[in-house]
């Protein structure tokens, strides 16, 4: 039982944060960085990334992430690895929600504490451009439609992948696994 998933989402939504947003304002001497943004980003500081360029940033930093919490964790089975989970989901909040007081990259600030990071930049899809959330929502349900069921393609071939089959065998018995020959560091790591 994990209970700590929160981390992950919370680490998603501030790469987005960071990198869609004018939150690192002094970086590359108050000019920004600029990369695959619309015509509107392109002339406001910070780092301003292309959507589907912070996706895959976000999806590298939550693994990184999640193989740092997963460490200390590979030996806890049972209520104590969803209480230390658990632990970490609500130390990551912490670390957020106090991320005023801690500098990175600079003078820059990991967030802007309970206040978070200022409003982020429209979606900017290469073949359907930037979308407007004043006017139609649309654009968004097919976004978020599309990202889900790109999701679900990638589980489904992970869950019948060698790995994905090692994972089923060593949620279901553990010592069974290892006696087959599965690695259980590694696989769980």
């Amino acid at each position: 039982l994990d209970l700590g998933y929160v981390a992950f989402y919370a680490v998603g939504a501030y790469a987005i944060g960071w990198f869609a947003s004018d939150h690192f304002a002094k970086v590359n001497g108050g000019e920004g960085i600029h990369i695959g943004a619309s015509e509107f980003a392109s002339n406001t500081p910070g780092i301003h990334l292309n959507f589907l360029m912070i996706i895959l940033l976000a999806m590298m930093l939550a693994a990184l992430a999640g193989a740092i919490i997963g460490l200390p964790t590979l030996r806890l089975r049972g209520d104590y690895i969803a209480i230390v989970t658990l632990a970490f989901g609500e130390i990551i909040g912490r670390v957020f929600a106090n991320g005023d007081e801690i500098t990175i990259f600079g003078d820059n600030k990991l967030s802007n504490g309970r206040q978070s990071i200022s409003p982020i930049d429209q979606i900017n899809l290469p073949i359907f451009g930037e979308f407007d959330s004043a006017t139609d929502l649309r654009p968004y349900y097919w976004c978020v439609l599309a990202l889900c069921l790109v999701v679900l393609f990638v589980n489904f071939r992970l869950r019948d992948s060698r790995l994905g089959r090692a994972w089923i065998a060593l949620r279901e018995d553990e010592v069974a696994a290892a006696s087959m020959g599965v690695p259980l560091v590694k696989t769980k790591l």
